[in-house]
């Protein structure tokens, strides 16, 4: 992932730290005003835990509306069943914030 950023924004971090910074979704938690479901996969190598969990930490300390569900599956998902209980949560979460 480090080689994909690198390529993708046309250096390192350290290289182009106000880059990085612009785009990093942390950056811009004070100013979300939308109600956000996040759905994370436990064990995803494509967007690790950590990174998801600082989010939603800095969106609760901020008081932002976040609905945080974390799935028992990896990138590609653990079944039918677990993607039906997904497709039900957002569904929800649309209906009770849609009119």
């Amino acid at each position: 992932l480090k080689a994909y950023s690198s390529s993708l924004f046309g250096g390192t971090p350290d290289e182009l730290p106000d880059l990085y910074e612009a785009a990093s979704p942390i950056t811009h938690v004070p100013h979300v005003t939308a109600p956000l479901l996040i759905s994370q996969p436990e064990n995803d190598s494509r967007t690790p835990l950590p990174p998801v969990q600082a989010y939603v930490d800095a969106m609760r300390e901020l008081g932002k509306p976040v609905d945080f569900h974390l799935m028992p599956a990896g990138h590609a998902g653990s079944g039918a069943a677990d993607e039906i209980e997904m497709f039900e949560r957002w569904l929800a979460f649309a209906r009770e914030h849609t009119g």
